[in-house]
């Protein structure tokens, strides 16, 4: 008697989740992401980002490439070097965030890569190199059209989030509560809690966090900053 069971078929493990995407759109204008989207000239020019805002330890390999700086030059990207932790202060460079974002926004931006950034890596690639990156910067699709700048940190669900909401907030003008309330429905983040307090300083203080001190030149901390730190 043949006692040998028929071969049966193996069950196929179901597909693992799919991951956060790379870009969400929060505004037609604002976009948050994570290191993968923000490294991926491919997702950029899907999503016709012309401006890079970076919230990570230190710079991806992809800054240095002249095919990267070609599509984004220094105006249309800034890297701040934070980390995703309890004691990392944004509040002292949401002004300066803010006011970067508030240029491409309000700004015709865009353009074939200056002289000066030519310059200033030129030692490091042969001419033909250099010639080429101008061209591609001056065919870009970052290179005039409707502004769409992309905030992003390593996972996309805690640092860029807090500066998005930091900007909505003083862009126009709206209450904590109900700016985060947006995000959230349109991108999964983390309430880190030291994050959402800079947060509710930064609406105390209402997006400026120094005064003039005594004989008005030197710069002091507002109170709720203050005590903040």
């Amino acid at each position: 008697m043949d006692t040998t069971k028929p071969p049966t078929t193996a069950t196929k493990p179901a597909d693992p989740k799919p991951p956060r995407p790379p870009i969400t759109q929060i505004t037609p204008s604002l976009y948050l992401g994570d290191t993968w989207g923000g490294n991926s000239i491919k997702t950029l020019q899907e999503n016709s980002i012309t401006a890079i805002v970076a919230l990570e330890p230190n710079k991806g390999p992809i800054w240095c490439r002249p095919h990267f700086r070609a599509h984004f030059p220094p105006s249309q990207r800034l890297f701040l070097a934070c980390l995703d932790n309890s004691t990392q202060d944004m509040l002292v460079h949401l002004e300066g965030i803010c006011d970067f974002i508030d240029r491409q926004l309000d700004a015709e931006i865009g353009g074939p890569m200056l002289e000066s950034e030519g310059e200033g890596y030129a030692a490091l690639f042969d001419g033909k190199e250099l010639e080429r990156s101008k061209k591609i910067g001056s065919e870009s699709w970052t290179c005039g059209g409707m502004s769409r700048v992309l905030v992003h940190c390593e996972k996309g669900h805690s640092r860029s989030p807090m500066v998005l909401i930091a900007y909505l907030m003083r862009r126009r003008r709206e209450g904590l509560e109900m700016v985060v309330q947006d995000v959230k429905g349109k991108r999964k983040m983390k309430q880190d809690p030291n994050f959402m307090e800079q947060l509710r300083v930064w609406e105390s203080v209402e997006y400026e966090i120094w005064e003039k001190g005594e004989g008005g030149v030197e710069k002091v901390p507002k109170a709720a900053y203050g005590e903040y730190l």
